[in-house]
């Protein structure tokens, strides 16, 4: 079902005929071999996401004059998302004194986003349309007016505001995924591919529901209405990053139907529920990775069981490695061949790290 929708949506957005020939085989190889309860149950996803918030946007604002308030959203090298009401993209020489949350007093002029601008090897304006973004903001004037902090960035500083220099920036981007702490170090971490390692992930978030199970171990119940209660806070602090969020819906999944549906079962629903949120997400990196990655070790799983754990975790690694060399070729446009071992070796590091940064955090209160 989780395939059908992801073409579906794929179909809508780009109209190529390939995601319906397949959606169509797979509807027909289904009909064929689990009969006409499951093909009707595809067909049914298959046109609902073809409606469900489809993309579009009606109003015309090109040329139109605005001097308008806007919160940053994101911040990149070259641009900025902002949001008022819709998101936007600014274009400027430098963007390093701003930071997500700030308010921003913007003059200027709409302008329609034109394609295949000469950022990366993709065409960013469609890029930018899966994001919801559909013109930008040639600015006449810009000027930071206010800082407006979310409650998640709240909770983030009442809770890493004590911590020294190094502690800082370690825990921003360890635990909390702030590339912006220190964004050098987080471009050395691309430039060897292992940023990664360094993202709260489906991992980590599996991490601390057994952990914090661990802990209560006399007490289950309450160890996984609590574990439940505090990933949930925490996802909530990472803004639903995508992979953590995978993870969590995956968790209590599993948690609420126990044996009645398996880990590829409960990834797949995690999928349609993210995909019921934004359809738009299918086109998300973070998203296409994160799905890619955890089926493929799902399934590698199942094929190396009788590998002893280094042997399985090396092979995975390195079916992961050749899964993802589309994309890697396609974000950095270079591979990195030492990703491989590190993703073995480097990999146990980290999760120390990011054990101690947990340690850490309520000692430094």
């Amino acid at each position: 079902v989780f395939l059908c929708i992801v073409l579906a949506i794929v179909f809508i957005n780009t109209k190529s005929v390939v995601p319906m020939i397949l959606a169509i085989l797979l509807m027909c190889i289904c009909l064929k071999h689990s009969g006409s309860k499951l093909f009707l149950i595809l067909l049914i996803s298959f046109s609902f996401f073809l409606f469900y918030k489809a993309e579009k946007y009606d109003k015309d604002l090109s040329n139109i004059y605005v001097e308008e308030k806007y919160v940053v959203k994101e911040v990149k090298e070259s641009y900025l998302i902002v949001k008022a009401k819709e998101k936007y993209i600014v274009y400027l020489d430098d963007t390093s004194i701003y930071k997500p949350g700030n308010v921003v007093k913007i003059k200027g002029v709409y302008k329609t986003i034109e394609k295949d601008l000469d950022i990366d090897i993709f065409e960013f304006s469609k890029y930018l349309s899966h994001k919801r973004i559909y013109y930008k903001i040639d600015i006449n004037e810009i000027s930071i007016i206010d800082f407006k902090q979310s409650i998640s960035s709240s909770i983030v500083h009442f809770l890493t505001n004590k911590l020294e220099n190094e502690s800082y920036d370690m825990t921003k981007m360890l635990l909390f995924n702030d590339k912006y702490s220190n964004i050098d170090n987080y471009t050395n971490l691309i430039e060897i591919n292992a940023v990664h390692l360094f993202v709260v992930s489906g991992f980590h978030i599996s991490f601390i529901f057994s952990l914090i199970q661990l802990f209560f171990k006399k007490h289950k119940k309450f160890g996984v209405i609590f574990s439940v209660f505090l990933t949930g806070l925490y996802v909530y602090i990472l803004n639903f990053a995508i992979g953590a969020l995978r993870a969590y819906l995956t968790k209590i999944l599993l948690i609420i139907f126990k044996k009645k549906i398996n880990s590829l079962d409960a990834v797949s629903i995690s999928g349609i529920i993210i995909l019921l949120i934004e359809p738009q997400n299918v086109f998300m990196y973070s998203f296409i990775m994160s799905y890619l990655i955890t089926f493929v070790i799902v399934l590698s799983n199942k094929l190396l069981s009788k590998y002893n754990k280094f042997i399985q975790t090396f092979l995975i690694s390195l079916i992961c490695f050749f899964t993802m060399i589309p994309l890697q070729l396609q974000l950095n446009n270079t591979l990195n061949f030492i990703s491989i071992f590190s993703n073995v070796f480097f990999g146990y590091a980290v999760i120390v790290i990011f054990l101690l940064c947990i340690i850490g955090l309520p000692l430094s209160l």
